[in-house]
């Protein structure tokens, strides 16, 4: 331990935890922030191995337990450290806590000079603050103060006047002040100074010019009783009285610690010190185990309530979490809802998280959601509208997905407000049916398979879409000259009903749902029979932009919208497969057929070349953001204006 330090003793008795202190602080009489340091380091560093369950409740310690815990698994021993050896967490002053030598400007006893300022309070945590009750003892060297010189101190205690000695006490005035041992009491001190004797005599050390020693009560025993562990209204008090010997018991008081005596031992005259001793009586706490499990179990169920008050609840409608849009067509516009209802007790956030190829985007990219997150009261919902709007693009890319039934999970990720941890997921499905269709299949799929209605052909039930995959080369030259019958259906539709008559024949759009009946009555085989040529029209020009690939590839893109003259258009188009050749000379007449009858239907060349354009050209990669629509147009122009005329073909 070395010269100056301290030693603690925790003792239990009942589920009171009981700690004694003993401690020797930094001596000289000028030395008062020195000891306040040292008290302060002590205070701090001692620690003992802490059960795990508090001795009273019988729950996890809220203190210290996962560091003795940690400590116990790694097989380190704790122990009180010598004060000397390691340097203070707690530092009051840049020099080493407790050295043998006193640190710059610190006067020592016989020096003058004003005593160094003594620091604020500082905020300590350790053993004293865990236990019940505290019993510090030692030599504390706490002198009285410079201002009381050596022979006004004696003259006052040959006259028996120890109180105004006491008024000059340093532990006193730094006690009151806030500096040092806060909280902690000390029995009426009736006995005279402990210190300076002339060691084996009575006598107090004399007066020397060299070494001045007054007279002080060096020698303490302090005591502290923690409010938050001790209460005096407890039940069965166990009398610490019977636990000592000697007389002075006392019956118990409103006090858990109550001070029975409190002296010095003048008899003893080996040391230049005089021993101290007290006795306290000690109300202990005796723990009805039966009452203390049934408070623990009414403290947890109370906590399992208030955790599932806690706990955010969704209810997601329609029942089942499923949305099914049924079958989808290729222009499909369509909104089904979400309710979603807090049936908790506390307010919720909700948000919606994509799973597989959609982890990022939720949905594919013909489905919107109105709402990806949000706060919900309690008591209160929302509705979440989940959109389905298919384009030309999103047809295609439905076409080669090559299925018929689809479905997509989302995941309803739910977290209650105050506590994130408090969370869910419910899964949210959308389902929805693809039929084969000629919008979306390859043209050299179509034109291979046998003179029948394509959903025949192809069979409503199958798991993939046949005409969503490109034929061979060899089977697509095989017969070079045919063209899709269900495009073929809709030409001769055009005519049979002379669609091309009618104004803006094929700038004008029918309704969704009579083009989708076109289109329908073309899978099918059947009669087509709405009454709308705008309709008739523009499910020809969707089917045609619908093709798995274009008519003119996208390799031939940027040729198309660079041409120009008539000639560089004509190689182009024989540049391509034969096929592709037949198709676009097969538009391009309906094209021409169409101005022939201008005067009806009061087409305009530059608009029916970027109608038709748009159509049988394909931009790369399909990003119809990057079409250059007055090049499509001149590039369509160039076959049906000009020297051109009825009856002659251009190519």
């Amino acid at each position: 331990m070395g010269n100056k330090g301290g030693v603690g003793v925790l003792v239990q008795i009942e589920s009171s935890r009981i700690l004694f202190v003993n401690s020797h602080l930094a001596a000289h009489t000028g030395n008062v922030t020195r000891r306040n340091q040292d008290y302060a380091s002590i205070n701090s560093r001692l620690s003992f191995p802490t059960p795990l369950m508090h001795p009273v409740s019988g729950m996890p310690r809220i203190g210290d337990w996962r560091q003795a815990e940690k400590e116990e698994e790694e097989g380190v021993e704790t122990e009180v450290e010598d004060v000397e050896a390691t340097p203070a967490p707690v530092s009051l002053e840049a020099t080493p806590l407790l050295s043998s030598e006193a640190p710059t400007g610190t006067p020592e006893a016989d020096s003058t000079g004003d005593e160094p300022p003594s620091p604020a309070p500082l905020p300590l945590y350790s053993a004293v603050d865990d236990c019940d009750v505290c019993v510090w003892v030692g030599d504390l060297n706490y002198r009285l103060d410079k201002s009381l010189s050596y022979h006004d101190a004696h003259s006052l205690l040959d006259k028996g006047d120890t109180e105004t000695l006491m008024q000059n006490d340093q532990l006193n005035r730094e006690v009151r002040e806030g500096r040092t041992f806060r909280s902690f009491s000390e029995a009426p001190i009736q006995f005279n100074p402990t210190f300076k004797f002339v060691p084996k005599t009575d006598n107090y050390y004399p007066f020397k010019p060299d070494k001045v020693r007054p007279p002080a009560w060096c020698d303490r025993v302090l005591y502290r009783e923690n409010r938050t562990h001790v209460h005096a209204h407890l039940s069965n008090p166990v009398d610490m009285s019977s636990y000592m010997s000697g007389e002075g018991a006392v019956p118990p008081s409103e006090a858990a610690v109550t001070p029975l005596f409190y002296g010095s031992v003048m008899a003893l005259k080996r040391s230049d010190h005089k021993p101290v001793y007290l006795g306290l009586r000690m109300g202990v706490k005796r723990v009805d185990l039966a009452k203390r499990d049934l408070v623990k179990q009414d403290v947890t169920l109370c906590c399992d309530q208030a955790n599932n008050q806690r706990i955010p609840r969704l209810t997601i409608a329609p029942v089942g979490h499923q949305l099914d849009f049924g079958r989808v067509y290729p222009l499909d516009k369509r909104s089904l809802s979400l309710t979603l209802s807090n049936t908790g007790e506390a307010p919720l956030v909700y948000s919606f998280l994509g799973t597989g190829d959609y982890e990022r985007t939720l949905l594919p990219p013909w489905f919107t959601i109105s709402s990806t997150k949000g706060y919900i009261g309690v008591g209160d919902s929302v509705t979440v509208e989940v959109s389905l709007n298919v384009t030309q693009p999103g047809w295609r890319a439905l076409a080669r997905l090559n299925k018929t039934s689809l479905t997509h999970a989302m995941v309803c990720h739910v977290s209650g407000v105050y506590d994130r941890t408090m969370s869910s997921a419910k899964f949210v499905t959308v389902d929805y049916s693809v039929l084969p269709s000629v919008c979306g299949s390859h043209l050299s799929a179509l034109i291979n398979l046998a003179d029948a209605p394509l959903r025949d052909r192809v069979g409503e039930g199958e798991g993939e879409r046949s005409l969503a995959l490109p034929a061979r080369e060899s089977d697509m030259l095989a017969v070079p000259h045919r063209i899709p019958r269900e495009i073929v259906a809709l030409v001769n539709e055009v005519y049979k009903t002379q669609a091309l008559l009618t104004p803006y024949i094929w700038t004008l759009q029918g309704t969704d749902a009579d083009v989708n009946s076109v289109i329908d009555a073309v899978d099918m085989g059947v009669p087509i029979t709405t009454e709308d040529p705008h309709a008739l029209a523009y499910a020809l020009i969707y089917t045609l932009s619908c093709l798995a690939t274009g008519v003119v590839p996208a390799r031939l893109y940027q040729a198309c919208i660079q041409c120009t003259s008539g000639e560089e258009a004509k190689r182009i188009v024989q540049s391509l497969p034969v096929p592709n050749q037949t198709l676009f000379r097969y538009i391009v007449n309906v094209m021409r057929e169409t101005l022939v009858h201008v005067a009806q239907n009061k087409s305009q060349a530059d608009k029916l070349g970027a109608v038709f354009g748009g159509a049988l050209l394909r931009p790369i990669g399909g990003r119809e953001a990057e079409r250059d629509v007055v090049g499509e147009s001149l590039f369509m122009q160039r076959f049906v204006v000009g020297d051109w005329t009825p009856g002659v073909d251009r190519f």
